[in-house]
């Protein structure tokens, strides 16, 4: 279900005024053990302040409607305590009331209702029709055309064109994300699942676009933005989407994409970025060159990191080899919790807390990670083998002269 949260949160806003729009309600049960935040796309979620002598709520926020906010919704006091809900707001409307229940007399889950009765069927489907779907577990060729059919039922009670929009797109769009996602993992997808999955080329015509702009652009990288450099690939994005504001986070996340690749790649420079040591000096990965540098991005929550330290404990201590150099880079946010665990495992050598910045140059998408860079910075291995590897990682590191 991640990749439908993902979706929801990455809404584009619409190119109009924004507008103030009070997002009120009502609790049905604990309010004082009930958290809710909202937001909008290109805005920072706000905590909302909640009457606990009256179990209300009212929070103003600033959105180009017609468009959605999301609210997060959560209680310490029930087992499934968390609820994302996209909250359609119609052109022009002052204010929209969602009533939220998180009362244990009520299954033991949290739920909210929208007074606006075509918010309230965005997040239905959302929220109900789609996790059912999902976890029906009938075959393929029934899902995925009931993701588009569902919405296309749904929005038959609606009596709002943008609402409409809205839900339309999103439920093609997904369907899209989903049949990618089974086609990438290697799952075949039956033929007769394929009949009415929109291609990215088809969902930019659509009007709802404008809704999930942000959403969109991964599709479009994938299907359109074929070709040997950035150039090429913008080029074709160009001539096959008309909507200017899409092709500008394209243009933007391809460029972004181009920087990760020039690091990431076998033969990349060694990023310059800051790494902190344990007594708090600044240093950048480039004073190590004019040896081979074998990195190990781990973090102190890290299970798998953690197994890995014994190993490569062992392995800089026996390995023999002067002209490699080992770095442990933590990724943890908690300063206090990475100086901790260098003390719980006696770590030494050279230690170094990095930051996001880092991990997403080096496009780590999971740690532990190990890499190593020759004398000149230039990355050798991406993906070099994990201490633990035994013989396998002795015999790279002991070659390299």
């Amino acid at each position: 279900m991640k990749h439908l949260l993902s979706l929801i949160i990455a809404l584009c806003a619409v190119t109009s005024w924004a507008s103030p729009v009070t997002v009120k309600g009502r609790i049905n049960g604990n309010s004082q053990q009930v958290h809710i935040m909202v937001g909008t796309q290109g805005n920072n979620f706000e905590t909302v302040t909640i009457d606990t002598a009256t179990n209300t709520f009212s929070h103003i926020i600033d959105i180009n409607t017609p468009d959605a906010a999301y609210m997060h919704i959560s209680s310490k006091t029930l087992p499934r305590k968390e609820l994302s809900l996209p909250v359609f707001i119609p052109a022009k409307a002052p204010a929209i009331t969602v009533n939220i229940n998180a009362s244990n007399n009520a299954g033991n889950i949290i739920t909210a209702t929208c007074s606006d009765p075509n918010s309230q069927a965005i997040a239905s489907y959302i929220n109900d029709f789609l996790p059912r779907l999902f976890s029906s577990r009938k075959p393929l060729q029934y899902i995925l055309p009931a993701i588009t059919s569902g919405a296309d039922s749904i929005s038959m009670t609606m009596k709002n064109r943008d609402a409409i929009d809205f839900l339309q797109y999103y439920a093609h769009l997904n369907r899209a994300m989903t049949t990618s996602k089974f086609r990438y993992s290697l799952i075949r997808v039956p033929t007769e699942a394929l009949v009415g999955c929109m291609s990215a080329q088809d969902l930019v015509m659509m009007p709802g676009l404008k809704y999930f702009r942000q959403a969109t652009a991964p599709l479009v990288i994938q299907e359109i933005a074929i070709g040997s450099n950035l150039e090429s690939r913008l080029n074709r994005v160009k001539a096959a989407v008309a909507d200017t504001a899409l092709v500008a986070i394209i243009e933007q996340q391809l460029t972004e994409q181009e920087r990760i690749d020039s690091y990431s790649r076998v033969g990349g420079e060694m990023p310059d970025v800051s790494i902190i040591d344990p007594q708090g000096n600044e240093h950048r990965l480039s004073e190590f060159k004019g040896r081979y540098v074998y990195i190990d991005m781990w973090a102190s929550w890290c299970g798998p990191c953690n197994q890995e330290i014994p190993y490569l404990k062992e392995l800089e201590k026996t390995l023999g080899n002067d002209q490699v150099v080992f770095v442990s880079i933590s990724i943890d946010e908690d300063a206090d919790a990475w100086k901790a665990a260098i003390k719980r495992h006696n770590l030494t050598g050279n230690q170094f807390l990095g930051n996001e910045t880092l991990a997403t140059l080096l496009n780590v998408q999971g740690i532990p990670r190990f890499l190593i860079y020759d004398k000149e910075g230039r990355l050798l291995y991406p993906e070099a083998p994990r201490p633990s590897s035994g013989m396998e990682i002795r015999h790279i590191l002991n070659s390299l002269k």
